[in-house]
């Protein structure tokens, strides 16, 4: 995933331990989640779960909490 998500940040030298570096490949992972996935719903739960496998078994039941979770967050935003 590193070397994945390097490319997609334009960082070589992409370091996950650095916390810029972990931010930058987060936000572009999810950028790329929310354009291959069916609705906002489905990118959450890919971060969580793998976009893969949401796609082909369905959310687990800890990644419906997580979803929730995040969306109850991001609504206080």
């Amino acid at each position: 995933n590193r070397d994945w998500l390097a490319g997609m940040t334009g960082r070589p030298t992409l370091d996950l331990n650095k916390t810029a570096d972990n931010i930058a490949g987060g936000v572009a992972m999810l950028r790329w989640l929310k354009a291959e996935a069916k609705n906002l719903d489905e990118a959450i739960a890919g971060y969580y779960q793998g976009l893969g496998s949401v796609q082909s078994r369905g959310m687990y039941d800890d990644t419906k909490v997580y979803v929730a979770q995040v969306k109850a967050r991001m609504a206080k935003f």
